[in-house]
């Protein structure tokens, strides 16, 4: 019964950047459970965000957090990291006129990785099916010309842009999604 107007796609689609993170409003005092409680009807368990930081004090996890170096899972421990041309999840880049984007991912399940998905612009651009692998790493180029894909300039994009992230999903339904890079054609 989500309402379709709140949707995260819908505001990737206007070039709000932001993180994914995840989390629950269970009140329960118990970051991470696998327990499905909380307010009726009980459908969800609290997801779990995880940052790249460089090291474990506050200053460092809010660095991480508002550079956007972080994903989101559905409450599985899974590690997730993600590049385009070099530059980590979060970033916001430019490419030269003609660049191809290269999308770099390295996935550990805690369960069999099932698909892997490359996701351009709200739309699976690549999609992996993995089977029984808990690690995988994968590798995209996205040659296609940058004008030709890229979404129109928004109130919060003055240029055509074009935005990637990853999702990756185990056998056992867990899913993790990276937080999007953003990239812009230099000049």
């Amino acid at each position: 019964d989500e309402v379709p107007v709140g949707f995260v796609q819908n505001a990737l689609k206007l070039s709000w950047r932001g993180g994914f993170t995840a989390g629950g409003d269970m009140h329960r005092s118990h970051p991470g459970d696998d327990a499905t409680q909380g307010y009726p009807p009980y459908r969800y368990k609290p997801g779990l965000t995880a940052v790249w930081a460089k090291g474990k004090t506050r200053k460092s996890i809010w660095a991480s957090l508002k550079s956007r170096c972080c994903y989101a899972t559905t409450g599985s421990r899974m590690i997730l990291w993600m590049s385009v041309n070099g530059c980590p999840m979060g970033s916001e880049i430019a490419a030269s006129p003609g660049q191809p984007r290269i999308v770099e991912f390295e996935g550990h399940g805690a369960d069999h990785v099932a698909t892997v998905e490359l996701v351009r612009n709200n739309e699976v651009y690549a999609r992996e099916e993995v089977g029984k692998r808990e690690d995988v790493s994968f590798s995209w180029q996205d040659s296609d010309a940058f004008l030709d894909v890229a979404l129109p300039p928004s109130a919060w994009a003055k240029m055509p842009f074009i935005y990637y992230y990853v999702r990756m999903t185990q056998t056992d339904g867990e899913t993790g999604w990276t937080s999007p890079v953003w990239v812009e054609e230099g000049r």
